[in-house]
């Protein structure tokens, strides 16, 4: 069963709250606000239960870990997740030269910056997406990330601004359904296009597929798009190493060719994406940042 997720992605803090972090990690090293966060994660941990049981759950129930080690796991994903947060903060500030990022399968995304074609990028709430925006460094071609509204002010107006430098513009998604025709006009003109593809909201098409062990609906909208354009897909995880280090690995979805039908290739692009989200989830298991309860089981 589809459910509207009631994690809704925004960044907590508010405007002033933003602007206080601004300021801070202006003059400060961001790694004291992972020291401070050390201490933090246990109150909010305290006061965000529902979102503390849904990775709590996902560790027992998904990874099998006993309790101990799943409450453990639980507290270092919330860490992680805080510093990604911060890592934003930081790079908002002016600091994203102190961060470096290993690339493995470059030569994918070359290759779509070369083609004359567009490319539909898919992304997901684990590691850190969006640093990649201020970390990729391409002249090329423009990408246009898909977005959902709701952040506070000065964290859209500095996102826009340092994205929009490094050749990447967001496209909010609008109640109206306006983005639809930016969307339709960016790969109409052969650029890229990213959209999240783990994370399902009221109207979306879905397709249910085996994830960790049971069925989870994804949203199946990027993979009508890569078919109604003839265009490749590609698959970005950006995900957090120790320190100012992120890694991205950039996979392909490859398909069998002889598939004819729209809603099979739909369903084997689905399918692949999740068997990549399954790969490097087992590489990175703590950093999984759905926090609500994705399967939506009786469990």
């Amino acid at each position: 069963m589809v459910q509207e997720t009631a994690w809704k992605g925004r960044t907590g803090g508010g405007n002033l709250g933003q602007r206080g972090l601004f300021w801070f990690f202006r003059y400060i090293d961001v790694r004291v606000g992972y020291l401070i966060l050390r201490f933090v994660v246990i109150f909010y941990m305290l006061f965000a239960r529902e979102r503390c049981l849904a990775i709590y759950r996902y560790f027992r129930q998904r990874r099998h870990y006993s309790r101990w080690k799943a409450w453990r796991k639980t507290y270092r994903n919330h860490y992680l997740f805080g510093q990604t947060v911060l890592d934003k903060f930081a790079i908002f500030s002016g600091n994203g030269k102190r961060y470096r990022m290993t690339i493995t399968g470059n030569e994918y995304f070359e290759r779509a910056l070369e083609d004359e074609k567009g490319c539909v990028v898919a992304s997901s709430h684990v590691g850190n997406f969006e640093v990649a925006g201020y970390l990729l460094n391409q002249s090329k071609k423009r990408m246009n990330g898909i977005i959902f509204g709701g952040e506070a002010e000065v964290v859209q107006r500095l996102r826009t601004q340092l994205l929009g430098s490094n050749q990447v513009r967001l496209i909010p998604v609008m109640a109206d359904m306006s983005h639809i025709f930016s969307i339709y006009a960016a790969l109409q003109e052969g650029e890229i296009v990213s959209m999240p593809c783990d994370r399902v909201f009221t109207g979306n098409k879905v397709e249910e597929i085996e994830f960790l062990g049971t069925k989870a609906a994804f949203p199946a909208g990027a993979y009508y798009l890569a078919e109604r354009f003839r265009v490749g897909m590609l698959a970005f995880f950006v995900m957090k190493e120790r320190g100012l280090h992120y890694h991205l690995y950039i996979r392909p979805l490859k398909i069998d060719p002889a598939l004819t039908r729209r809603e099979e290739k739909v369903r084997a692009l689905a399918e692949a994406f999740v068997r990549e989200l399954t790969d490097i989830l087992e590489m990175y298991p703590e950093q999984w940042y759905n926090y609500y309860n994705f399967w939506a089981t009786n469990e």
